[in-house]
């Protein structure tokens, strides 16, 4: 999949570059939805507790970024809103049910005892 949507038509090694940084965002944010696996974030909520706000990022990436991992399966929109930074409705997106039970094996998986019983 491509990360970064090439709209102003870039050549190598501007287009590499741009499609890097795209998808570090895409996996920081992912990174950010697995470490909180029950809860439910805008973008704007995103943009600001990933830091993509103090980097300098525009909120449109963090949109973006959002996006594909919607399409690919790895968040889930929610009917719910609220207001974002800019007083327009924002849609809340949680992990998707799949990824929301892997983070949880992940994470709780760590601490848990594996015993091996043998069948008779």
């Amino acid at each position: 999949m491509n990360s970064h949507h090439n709209s102003t038509n870039e050549q190598f090694p501007a287009r590499q570059k741009f499609e890097s940084a795209a998808v570090a965002q895409e996996d920081k944010i992912f990174d950010f939805f697995k470490q909180n696996p029950l809860k439910g974030f805008t973008a704007s909520d995103i943009w600001e507790k990933t830091g993509m706000e103090e980097d300098g990022s525009p909120i449109t990436s963090t949109r973006r970024a959002m996006t594909n991992l919607l399409n690919a399966g790895k968040l889930r929109k929610t009917t719910a809103k609220k207001d974002g930074r800019y007083g327009r409705p924002e849609y809340f997106y949680t992990l998707a049910d799949a990824e929301i039970i892997n983070s949880v094996i992940e994470t709780k998986g760590q601490s848990l005892e594996t015993k091996v019983i043998p069948l008779l």
